[in-house]
């Protein structure tokens, strides 16, 4: 019997299930990384990290969630082994040390102490298997005794009329109620022999403590799970939308830039470029939603006066502005009406001399820019959705994605000469580029075609020119007293 006890490691044992508490911690503490690296990434959208790092680890997570899918989907089995352990590392404990304390003549003195009349105490009819003792009774009935740490004392036997008797005691004896398994069924008794819908069972403080540990390590990870597929869920959706989408393709662009604005429904970037040999600042502008671009006005109203693009973008909260309207300077607040008949302000009109002749700039509340038809009516515009015009003198420099004759022909080499400019262009798919600084319309409108620009205008040029980002001027306005003041700007929102 001492020799049998030998094969049992007990330390390996205690050492096998440190290990495996070990890996389940490790496994909560790499899903809550995971989950911090995430949000970290999300929160952090004006970094250049954004879009090439968060795209990267949700590409890393996208490759390597079936395996993790994998694990959790079986980790009720692998609870249930981590239990098993836990359960089997008990019976070594308890038998081990039973063992080392019996021999073949003090076996009956244990038995004495669960009933003596269960056993013979012949050597002949004692066997040890694993944790139970098998043994004949004095009636020749053979009895099967299970000790362990998780269902406490068991005797197991079949009594005269065939029936499968299953008794339930504690560790220190206590009868706490049977199962017996007929061939009508099976029934339950408690310890007054009352019939009962329980099924008796004992379970030790160690194995409960344990298994008590062992799920709350399981909530843990599944909860850490539940987060990452949330950020994964709300990291796509963001990626869905025009502006995730701009965010995961210029990441590299954000890296260069001089000013950038990212967040989840914005996409700005101003860069410098070399157009005609000269440095201009390209601002490049994704918005999830029309109505964060708006009109910006000199002193609050139209026809109110002038005044700076910076003073304007500031009390009206933007993050990025323009100059607007082309006006008549010796007046100082009305727009060019000999050219401009119509004047559209927040989706109403306020001013109009009569059919367009062609030159207002127009946008509306989907987001799309065009030029106005020559002929149209104000209410022509209105019904295109138009909520918003600006005053111009030149033609469009790009229609429908080619160069017009208004920025290539020798008619209009005043348009071709390097001038201090401002223009707006726009992507098929409603992406803004605005070119600002010096260029010929040509230069401009072929540099605007090159990134997709299918529609471009130029708005005031000259010493109005003026570009804001992030609470500064960008450019050096030409006027000798700096900023000129203007009549209205174009300003976006976060």
């Amino acid at each position: 019997m001492a020799n049998d006890t030998e094969l049992f490691n007990k330390d390996g044992v205690i050492a096998a299930m440190n290990k495996m508490g070990d890996i389940f911690s490790n496994i909560a503490k790499t899903y809550n990384d995971t989950s911090v690296d995430i949000t970290t990434a999300l929160s952090s959208p004006n970094q250049a990290m954004w879009g090439s790092g968060a795209d990267k680890l949700l590409s890393a997570w996208d490759s390597n969630a079936p395996l993790l899918d994998d694990f959790m989907n079986t980790f009720e089995n692998w609870s249930a082994l981590v239990t098993g352990t836990v359960n089997k590392f008990g019976n070594l404990e308890t038998e081990t040390a039973l063992v080392k304390d019996l021999d073949i003549e003090n076996i009956a003195k244990v038995a004495e102490q669960y009933r003596s009349s269960w056993f013979k105490t012949d050597a002949a009819k004692k066997t040890y298997i694993g944790g139970s003792y098998t043994m004949t009774g004095e009636d020749g009935t053979e009895y099967t005794i299970n000790k362990s740490l998780e269902n406490g004392l068991t005797k197991t036997y079949t009594d005269q009329n065939g029936n499968t008797i299953k008794e339930v005691y504690s560790l220190s004896g206590a009868y706490i109620g049977k199962k017996v398994t007929s061939s009508a069924g099976t029934k339950f008794y408690n310890k007054k022999n009352e019939e009962s819908d329980k099924n008796y069972s004992y379970e030790s403080p160690e194995v409960r403590r344990a298994k008590e540990s062992l799920e709350q390590t399981a909530k843990t990870v599944a909860q850490k799970k539940e987060e990452i597929k949330k950020a994964k869920e709300e990291a796509k959706a963001r990626l869905s939308t025009v502006v995730g989408e701009a965010t995961a393709k210029y990441s590299d662009e954000v890296k260069r830039a001089i000013e950038s604005n990212v967040s989840e429904n914005l996409f700005m970037t101003v860069t410098e470029e070399k157009v005609d040999g000269n440095t201009v600042y390209i601002s490049h502008l994704v918005m999830n939603d029309p109505s964060q671009l708006e009109k910006i006005i000199a002193n609050g109203g139209y026809n109110n006066g002038r005044e700076t693009v910076s003073s304007m973008a500031q009390k009206a909260g933007v993050v990025w502005a323009v100059n607007g309207s082309h006006y008549d300077l010796h007046n100082g607040s009305t727009q060019d009406y000999n050219n401009n008949h119509i004047a559209i302000v927040n989706g109403q009109v306020v001013h109009n001399a009569g059919r367009s002749l062609g030159m207002e700039i127009c946008y509306t509340r989907d987001g799309k820019w065009f030029t106005a038809p020559k002929g149209a009516s104000a209410q022509d515009l209105l019904n295109m959705g138009v909520i918003e015009t600006y005053s111009s003198l030149q033609m469009p420099i790009l229609e429908n994605g080619q160069v017009t004759r208004a920025a290539n022909s020798a008619e209009v080499s005043e348009m071709n000469k390097s001038y201090n400019r401002t223009i707006i262009g726009q992507t098929a798919s409603g992406e803004i580029y605005v070119l600002t600084g010096y260029t010929t319309t040509k230069s401009a409108a072929e540099y605007l075609r090159s990134k997709g620009c299918v529609w471009a205008k130029s708005m005031d040029m000259g010493g109005s020119v003026t570009l804001y980002a992030n609470g500064r001027v960008i450019n050096n306005p030409t006027d000798s007293s700096g900023e000129r003041p203007v009549i209205d700007g174009i300003g976006v929102k976060a």
